[in-house]
């Protein structure tokens, strides 16, 4: 069913027609006469005038034609009067029952709401994508795409509201006001989608090393949905001036906004983790890397998107196109899946797990913060073995006073001192 908005009222659902003009009205413009919808006497004055008209040639006798056309142009003026009469006069103290939304694409009436540059442009090889935004409760949304309006939603309570937007092959510029349940404008939203087809936008392989020429290696740390040790690690690298890669999740996005925004802040590189950390292959039941039950590209490219959508919700920004599966479990498929949407798979390189997630002391992967920073070092060999490494850390750890912060500081140093630069996965790919 299509959907249609008061021409008086854009912000509002029309659910009637005039019955003269055909003009979509909502229920507050409605007026109900001679058993027919108007939006207006004026109108309703016209519907007679044509009645009267229509009639004349069935009249046969020039006293009925005169007494008709007579009525008619008498009730005319009446209408026009009475029209006239009830039109809400300007003045202090007088307001209309309702404000009224601005007609045509949803610019925003107060300056502090425009733009004053145009939104950045998303490549996405799906017709839909799925948009959160923050709402207050009773909000009413109205979604503009191209200039056209597209739906309006209404929320139920405050917090966070998933729109799934639908796309046209090529630019999908959207527009989106959110209203409170006074009618006022809350905030409005700009964003350029360009869907193409679903090819490929990037080569299907994941990334674990780098035949980098200079000695360079990329510090890397997943935020899952924990983030008990960020604020001590972003304050080592800031100290130091190191700039790191950061793979976030969805979760860790709602959980910690502040983080997020002291990485922005502090010039690191923020890419995908998932929203949920989901396992995705069968890998952690039989060893073997085949799709898990439920897991389809509709599934994964709602993870990566939901979090790219968040990550722009607060930063004003998208994620760095990279991403990384959770619990290293993919495949070809998923490599592709994740593609498609322009998102390269970066994995780490053999040997240089940190394992600074495992807390239990009698695992074999289990290894102190002074261990954790031998086993890095001992992979320099003759002093290029670490050169275009990809380095995985945590920024959550369930560990009790042997967390990896107590060796980042030392291993930095030690990395500086034979001369490596630790950088962004972008800066390590050049």
């Amino acid at each position: 069913m299509e959907i249609r908005f008061c021409y008086r009222h854009p912000e509002t659902l029309a659910h009637f027609r005039c019955f003269q003009c055909k003009r979509f009205i909502c229920s507050e413009c409605r007026q109900t006469l001679a058993h027919h919808y108007f939006c207006s006497r004026k109108c309703f004055y016209q519907y007679l005038i044509g009645q009267g008209m229509s009639k004349i040639s069935s009249y046969r006798r020039y006293a009925l034609l005169a007494w008709n056309i007579g009525l008619t142009v008498v009730l005319l003026v009446i209408g026009f009067r009475l029209e006239k009469l009830s039109e809400p006069k300007a003045g202090p103290g007088r307001e209309t029952s309702r404000p009224v939304a601005p007609v045509g694409p949803p610019a925003l009436q107060d300056a502090a709401a425009r733009r004053t540059k145009a939104p950045p442009t998303l490549s996405v090889s799906r017709d839909r994508y799925l948009l959160r935004l923050q709402v207050p409760a009773h909000a009413l949304i109205n979604v503009w795409r191209n200039g056209q309006p597209l739906f309006s939603k209404i929320s139920n309570g405050a917090g966070l509201l998933d729109l799934h937007l639908k796309l046209v092959p090529g630019p999908n510029r959207f527009e989106l006001v959110v209203f409170d349940s006074a009618y006022h404008v809350v905030t409005g939203k700009h964003l350029v989608l360009l869907y193409r087809k679903p090819v490929p936008a990037v080569p299907v392989r994941s990334i674990d090393r780098v035949a980098a020429k200079s000695k360079k290696l990329a510090l890397t740390f997943d935020g899952g949905g924990n983030g008990n040790v960020a604020e001590q690690i972003l304050a080592i690298l800031r100290a130091r001036g190191i700039h790191a890669t950061m793979f976030l999740t969805g979760r860790f996005i709602e959980r910690y906004p502040h983080l997020v925004k002291e990485m922005v802040a502090d010039g690191h590189e923020v890419a995908n983790h998932t929203y949920s950390h989901p396992h995705l292959t069968t890998f952690a039941q039989n060893k073997r890397q085949d799709l898990r039950p439920g897991v389809t590209r509709e599934f994964l490219q709602d993870q990566l998107q939901k979090t790219d959508s968040l990550f722009y919700q607060l930063t004003g920004r998208h994620l760095a196109r990279y991403w990384r599966a959770p619990y290293g479990e993919f495949n070809d498929t998923i490599l592709r899946w994740a593609a498609e949407l322009g998102y390269q798979h970066i994995h780490w390189t053999p040997g240089l797990d940190t394992f600074d997630w495992v807390s239990d002391k009698n695992s074999p992967l289990y290894r102190t913060p002074v261990q954790i920073r031998k086993a890095i070092l001992s992979r320099d060999g003759d002093g290029g073995g670490l050169r275009g490494a990809i380095v995985l850390m945590h920024l959550g750890s369930d560990r009790a006073g042997d967390s990896l912060v107590q060796a980042l500081p030392e291993l930095i140093d030690e990395l500086l001192q034979r001369g490596y630069h630790p950088v962004t996965v972008t800066h390590l790919l050049r």
